[in-house]
């Protein structure tokens, strides 16, 4: 048998083997053909590195040329191949060009997306202006008011009531006042008549007039009678009022009641002034009242009530207090009884 002449490593290598109609191409230089397998094994996947198979190149029948792996299909695109289960890998550098073309292209669409107050990731407004409108507010300020008002009204009657009492309490002191200072005198004081401020303001006015048919009339001589009562509750001072009958400013005796127009007496109202119908109390010793909290008689117009107990003459009036309109009345009254002084002189020594 003749032996073949032996082959040398080129006759197997089926890489350089020139099938029919395929065009001559030189082989490539080895560095090169080294660069290239080194470049095909780096190949980047799922961001791991793994090393790909080794590629063998070819060249069809339509004269395309390209390398293919040895144990997959063929892959015309330079630097990919295929991997178990058909994944494909990318290199490094295609890799980052496609994210980048990617990246782009989602930015540019999430800017269009976008709106002012637009989160990027929720696309949820942000900037959206909260609070009340004017409508909210004005409901809440309207039950606000009416709330306060619930509330403020009783807690300021309830206050103007204490402040009535307590001045209850002072006209009391000085009633009580005017029956010791009668005991030690045997008389009452004259009224304070000098300037409120002046050197000689809540003291009495010995000059006052001693005749049964006169009365007296002035402010409450307070420091004659050693009280404070220079400042009323409502924080007005000079208010505590005082008339006294001219036959009670001089010696008290038995047969002092006073005479004609020097006879005080308190009604109910103006109107009865001078009848007995609504008299409340007659010939009254002395009188001490307040305008309190407000002085009706000298507003416009007056009321008739309060004016009668600031005209001067011998009538007075007390009743309980109102605040219907046009009918205010809030003066409040004391007055000594006869009987009473008489009573208190005789029990100190001073009347047989």
């Amino acid at each position: 048998m003749r032996q073949q002449p032996h082959a040398g490593p080129a006759a197997h290598d089926h890489r350089h083997q020139r099938r029919p109609g395929m065009r001559h191409r030189p082989a490539p230089l080895p560095g090169v053909v080294r660069q290239r397998r080194l470049a095909e094994t780096r190949l980047v996947c799922g961001g791991r590195r793994r090393r790909s198979q080794r590629r063998l190149p070819f060249d069809d029948d339509n004269g395309d040329t390209g390398t293919v792996a040895r144990s997959g299909p063929a892959n015309r695109v330079a630097g990919t191949e295929s991997l178990a289960g058909g994944r494909r890998c990318r290199s490094a550098r295609q890799r980052r060009k496609q994210e980048h073309g990617y990246g782009l292209r989602r930015t540019a669409g999430i800017r269009q997306l976008q709106r002012p107050g637009v989160h990027r990731r929720t696309m949820k407004r942000t900037d959206l202006q909260t609070g009340f409108t004017l409508v909210e507010m004005a409901v809440v300020l309207v039950i606000l008011g009416l709330l306060l008002g619930g509330v403020l009204a009783p807690l300021q009657a309830q206050k103007e009531q204490e402040r009535r009492d307590r001045n209850e309490e002072l006209l009391e002191q000085a009633r009580q006042a005017l029956l010791g200072f009668a005991i030690v005198n045997g008389r009452l004081p004259c009224p304070d008549t000098d300037s409120p401020g002046s050197a000689d303001s809540g003291k009495e006015n010995p000059g006052c007039s001693t005749a049964d048919t006169a009365i007296n009339r002035g402010r409450l001589p307070w420091v004659t009678l050693g009280l404070n009562g220079r400042w009323d509750p409502w924080g007005e001072p000079h208010q505590i009022h005082y008339a006294v009958n001219g036959d009670f400013v001089a010696t008290i005796g038995l047969d002092s009641t006073g005479s004609g127009n020097g006879i005080i007496e308190v009604h109910r109202s103006a109107g009865s002034c001078g009848s007995s119908g609504q008299l409340v109390a007659a010939n009254v010793p002395a009188l001490v009242w307040s305008t309190a909290a407000t002085d009706y008689a000298s507003l416009s117009p007056s009321r008739a009530d309060e004016a009668e107990n600031a005209d001067g003459d011998r009538c007075y009036v007390y009743r309980a207090y109102s605040s219907v309109r046009n009918a205010e009345f809030d003066d409040q009254m004391v007055w000594l009884s006869p009987n009473v002084l008489f009573n208190r002189l005789i029990s100190a020594g001073k009347l047989p």
